[in-house]
């Protein structure tokens, strides 16, 4: 998620974005980190992840790849 973090406080094209996590997704250990991104559960001083880029990235991988169990209230973000 660092380069990730990277390309977001270097304003990367969004689609830059979307296909790296949706490459690293198997690659990736910590999914509660993806999950807080894309649920904008992260303090307002890290990264997280716009409303357009958020729904893409959970069209290309699915909802069942990003939810998080843990976060039982997170689909109502999804629109």
């Amino acid at each position: 998620m660092k380069i990730v973090v990277e390309l977001v406080e270097r304003s990367a094209p969004e689609i830059v974005i979307e296909k790296l996590v949706c490459v690293a997704l198997p690659r990736l250990v910590n999914l509660e980190e993806l999950t807080a991104a894309l649920y904008n559960q992260r303090p307002s001083y890290e990264y997280s992840f716009s409303t357009g880029l958020r729904n893409e990235i959970i069209h290309r991988l699915g909802l069942l790849n990003v939810w998080n169990p843990l976060c039982p209230g997170a689909e109502s973000y999804v629109q």
